[in-house]
């Protein structure tokens, strides 16, 4: 199980001291230029990309690793930058027998220049890979990138967490087969997506039950949630439902540092 808090807002969660229990969503930074901006306006990590292996003019790993490698950021204290993810994707057209390569391919690249991995399952690419008939390639995936971070940190001894990022949905039960199959391929964390759907229940009766039902089955998982975090009681029912960190996006478009800072204090106090 992850260590308890430590004092003010540091949190303890897969082997690292996060300054803040509040990320910036994968999205918001896909080049790596902001990470600065980031931790001036209160987050403790921050989730760059989403990137795949082909390398576009903004976003590409190619380019990422690049601006990783030079950044600043690397030579701070690790109690004055935020804890840095990067969220690897498929491409798009790529089939299921193939998009573990795509997954692999994230980890070697830039694998020792971050933290976190997480591999991203919410995007349209990967909708093939959620299939309830497509568990093989799932399970090809992760054990793909297991064995990618393992290599690495051989390497280079460089060992970044790993983390699947998956849309949720109202079946609690299948969270927490996912949880299951992510702790038993050695995976560190989740990122629960509750992103708004049609056909989604209410906010408030769907993420609390859900993230609560992946922890307590998957106890050494971390719970991160993201998606509809824009007010800091929303935070604290996550909390109380074991979630551990959670992130921002449009949350931080419409509150800024202020919000940040506050949901935050709440967690954490």
């Amino acid at each position: 199980m992850d260590d308890a808090p430590a004092g003010g807002t540091v949190v303890c969660a897969m082997g690292f001291t996060f300054p803040g229990p509040v990320g910036l969503a994968a999205g918001f930074d896909r080049s790596g230029h902001l990470i600065a901006d980031a931790r001036d306006a209160g987050f403790g990590f921050v989730e760059l990309g989403t990137v795949t292996p082909d390398p576009d003019p903004g976003a590409g790993a190619g380019s990422l690793a690049t601006t990783l490698a030079a950044g600043a950021w690397r030579t701070d204290p690790a109690a004055q930058r935020p804890i840095i993810g990067v969220n690897i994707g498929a491409r798009p057209g790529c089939s299921a027998d193939e998009a573990w390569r795509d997954y692999e391919a994230g980890v070697t690249s830039l694998g020792a220049l971050v933290d976190y991995v997480a591999l991203n399952f919410t995007s349209d690419a990967a909708a093939h890979l959620r299939a309830p008939d497509a568990r093989r390639h799932c399970r090809q995936a992760l054990t793909a990138v297991r064995d990618a971070r393992d290599a690495l940190a051989a390497r280079t001894g460089r060992r970044p967490a790993l983390l699947v990022k998956w849309p949720m949905d109202a079946d609690a039960d299948a969270a927490v087969g996912l949880a299951g199959l992510l702790v038993a391929h050695g995976f560190d964390g989740l990122v629960a997506a509750f992103h708004d759907r049609p056909d989604a229940p209410p906010w408030d009766a769907w993420a609390p039950s859900t993230c609560r039902a992946i922890a307590t089955a998957a106890p050494s998982l971390c719970v991160v949630a993201v998606g509809g975090i824009d007010r800091a009681e929303r935070a604290i029912t996550l909390k109380s439902a074991g979630v551990r960190l959670v992130q921002m996006h449009r949350g931080f478009t419409a509150g800024g540092p202020a919000l940040v800072r506050a949901i935050g204090e709440a967690m954490t106090s």
